[in-house]
């Protein structure tokens, strides 16, 4: 039973590696080649001694799995496999200058930068997995157009601990390469003193 279930879980990993293989740019297909190889060496060994094949009856798998641990070591350092997204998600995505909600398809927050946060009185922590309809009761807009197919922009007024800010507010659906709505992507930018020396000008000039 728990060959079966391992064997399925290897099956069902391994189509999830060939299909991101095709979706990917080079630098990343590189990454999954070893993924693939690493995965590959430790089942190749343990189907041999499952089925009898290896010399004594000897159990082939944890010799495999050291092999492909070296190789996998080896593209830890060549590649920096697995931690290339983390560093760039850090240094880019929290670091640039307006805000970035990512929601799924119940508009649910599944990623949020530190410009976002600002407009809301929770932690990152609180905010993974709420609702923004739910989340976003001081700003009206938008979740009014939280359902739409097609790109929305507008500006707002949201206060958040009795300071309003103005936001420039976009909405973009997130698709797949077949169309298939995954959820949106929402960029919030702060022109609140752009709007206050408009206003300004506006005063003089009258």
């Amino acid at each position: 039973m728990n060959t079966a279930y391992s064997y399925t879980l290897f099956v069902f990993s391994t189509i999830l590696l060939v299909t991101a293989f095709n979706r990917v740019n080079r630098l990343y297909r590189e990454q999954i080649i070893i993924l693939l190889i690493f995965s590959l060496l430790v089942w190749i060994g343990n189907v041999a001694y499952v089925l009898g094949w290896t010399p004594a009856r000897m159990n082939l798998t944890p010799v495999m799995f050291a092999i492909s641990s070296l190789l996998l070591a080896w593209g830890l350092f060549r590649y920096h496999l697995l931690d290339i997204a983390p560093i760039a998600r850090e240094q880019v995505i929290d670091n640039i200058t307006f805000g970035i909600i990512v929601l799924d398809t119940r508009h649910r927050i599944v990623d949020i930068n530190r410009p976002a946060e600002t407009y809301f009185t929770r932690s990152p922590a609180e905010l993974i997995g709420r609702s923004l309809p739910e989340l976003g009761r001081r700003m009206p807009q938008v979740t009014e157009y939280i359902d739409a197919t097609e790109p929305v922009r507008f500006e707002t007024a949201i206060t958040v601990r009795d300071e309003t800010y103005i936001v420039d507010v976009h909405f973009e659906p997130l698709r797949n390469e077949a169309q298939r709505l995954l959820g949106r992507l929402v960029i919030l930018r702060d022109v609140t003193e752009y709007r206050q020396i408009e206003q300004e000008l506006q005063n003089v000039t009258v």
